[in-house]
């Protein structure tokens, strides 16, 4: 078994042991007063490693980020029995720190076993005495925690049984006591070792910034010179955290037919006269076939190790549907032109744009298809800051799904072409529905008050009309400062007002100017409108730049900062968002 079956285990019998042993008509039938008095003290010490294992363990299991953690309390058995709350305490605890874990519940399971060994008539219809614990639990288990064994029960113990079974109590509940309390303050701090769960999603999403920086490459390539004044692409922001989580299962969740993730897109493209026409697509991503290896246009490659990732290919789709993974591809020159004509571009209903590894666009076409009809959507779209300005409110669920999703992001986009430098409100979309649903919605005229879709931020670029970006990638940014505009923003989400509204902000200004600022709004807002803990922690790492307990931040690009913002930012958030996770039986974002 491993150590929290154990801890299950233990905690599930040790209720009952406690009814039997605390119970006035056990006392009474022991001849020797001193040995009632032992038995007293004995369940006194048993009632204390049950209360110090419960509240440790939940304490634990909250930590690592595990649901329901009050089942500890009403069923620990089945609860702690669950391979993913064992992953997850384990991810959270690391190797070292659960085998201490596991050798000190054994040491409590052990014990009480020896006092289970000297109470007769645990087991209904037994005779003697019985050492499994199991059997105690599963034939008592009816009795909700109060089984009325009182009858049948026998105490065997000899004198100095009692007082070793006290002893030992005692010394493994302060074990368990003196383990967690260290184990928890050192983990409430920043970490320089972050959890095997964490430094995993970061090589998840490093691999999904990789994706996401090749598509604008191929977009351009596809934009044919002159076909449009100029065009723009949208982002959606999503967190992709349970999409990250099967980035690196090599198939063994999916089928091969399945994409392993994808990018969801509107494609603007604007007229001479100024028409703006908006086409909302999916962007798929799958492992590459085999198949596709062999073609001589793309090399062989070697096969995949155990630990690395496979070859990935894109598409783009009309369909959030997930499709077979196209067989071939061929060469399309003119993205616009399928778009707005797929029929006279060869483009039939199942067909999918499709970027190989050489970051050129093609096509694959399926038979038996009819044309595929693009889905038009409306351009209009209002920033963040608008929304910040305004008197309208967003409803919190949306402003905390948002900054999950900006922190996931900045891993995700930043010093690729969609992100080139920090966040801003100014640059943070939302889609506005049809001027018309929104009257017959809301009834409201104002651009600030029109029926924005907070569920769908997004970001653009602009492209001219011989398919380069506007305007050229910066250099490298300092991760300070790109850690210090996001805690503004996460505090800006949290009051719904802007930052340059606070006296001595200002929009400009150097680094250490924008951070004194920021941190007298930190303090201020302790006072005044306190943040959620776990909010409070990510925006207070963010502003203050100490990530994985460092003040001295790595370079961007190394896997450990990568890490500790998972820890430091990512993670808390995340669990901030659970509530409406919970309710809408989805991922967040």
């Amino acid at each position: 078994m491993s150590g929290l079956e154990v801890a299950g285990l233990v905690l599930a019998v040790l209720p009952i042991f406690l009814a039997v042993l605390d119970a006035p008509i056990i006392l009474r039938t022991l001849a020797a007063f001193r040995k009632r008095a032992y038995v007293a003290k004995l369940a006194r010490a048993l009632l204390l490693q049950k209360q110090t294992i419960a509240e440790n363990i939940k304490s634990i299991a909250s930590l690592s980020g595990c649901d329901n953690v009050w089942l500890v309390d009403d069923d620990p058995f089945t609860y702690l029995l669950s391979k993913q709350v064992q992953e997850q305490i384990r991810d959270y605890l690391g190797e070292d720190n659960h085998a201490a874990l596991s050798g000190v519940m054994t040491d409590s399971h052990d014990t009480l076993e020896r006092i289970a060994g000297s109470i007769e008539g645990l087991l209904p219809g037994g005779k003697g005495a019985s050492r499994n614990l199991r059997d105690i639990i599963s034939t008592n288990r009816d009795a909700k925690g109060k089984p009325d064994i009182r009858s049948r029960v026998k105490v065997l113990f000899k004198g100095q049984d009692l007082i070793t079974a006290v002893n030992d109590l005692d010394n493994t509940t302060a074990q368990i006591d003196r383990f967690t309390r260290v184990l928890v303050s050192n983990q409430h701090s920043a970490t320089n070792t972050p959890s095997r769960k964490a430094r995993k999603l970061a090589r998840a999403l490093r691999r999904i910034r990789d994706l996401a920086g090749d598509i604008p490459i191929a977009l351009g390539r596809g934009f044919t010179l002159g076909c449009h004044v100029q065009h723009e692409v949208n982002l959606f922001l999503e967190d992709r955290l349970s999409t990250a989580a099967g980035i690196f299962d090599h198939g063994r969740k999916r089928s091969q037919s399945d994409p392993l993730m994808d990018f969801r897109l509107v494609i603007a493209m604007q007229r001479p006269a100024g028409l703006l026409w908006a086409y909302e697509t999916a962007v798929h991503v799958y492992r590459e076939e085999n198949e596709e290896s062999k073609d001589p246009r793309h090399p062989e490659s070697p096969r995949p190790g155990p630990h690395e990732t496979p070859a990935i290919q894109v598409t783009f789709e009309a369909s959030l549907t997930p499709s077979q993974t196209p067989p071939d591809v061929l060469p399309i020159e003119n993205i616009c032109g399928a778009l707005e004509a797929p029929s006279r571009f060869g483009v039939r209903q199942g067909a999918c744009f499709v970027l190989t590894r050489q970051q050129r666009i093609g096509v694959s076409c399926r038979g038996n298809a009819v044309t595929t009809l693009f889905t038009k959507v409306s351009g209009n779209k209002i920033a963040l800051s608008a929304l910040l300005s305004a008197s309208h409110k967003t409803p919190l669920k949306f402003r905390m799904q948002l900054a999950l999703r900006l922190a996931s992001n900045l891993l995700q986009l930043f010093q690729t072409q969609w992100l080139q430098r920090p966040w801003s409100k100014h640059e943070v979309y939302f889609p506005i529905r049809p001027p018309l649903q929104a009257a017959a919605t809301q009834g409201l005229t104002s651009p600030a008050h029109e029926a924005p879709e907070f569920n769908r931020p997004f970001i653009s670029l602009t492209f001219e009309n011989n398919g380069r970006l506007v305007p050229p990638h910066p250099g490298v940014i300092d991760a300070k400062a790109a850690l210090l505009e996001l805690g503004i923003l996460l505090l800006e989400l949290w009051h719904q007002s802007p930052f340059e509204a606070r006296p001595g902000a200002t929009g400009g200004g150097g680094y250490y100017q924008r951070l004194a600022a920021a941190l007298e709004w930190l303090d201020d807002t302790a006072v005044v409108d306190p943040m959620p803990e776990l909010y409070d922690r990510a925006a207070s790492l963010c502003i203050r730049g100490v990530i994985g307990g460092q003040a001295k931040l790595a370079d961007w690009e190394d896997m450990g900062f990568w890490a500790g913002v998972c820890v430091d930012v990512i993670e808390p958030l995340e669990k901030g968002c659970r509530v409406w996770q919970r309710v809408s039986g989805g991922e967040v974002g």
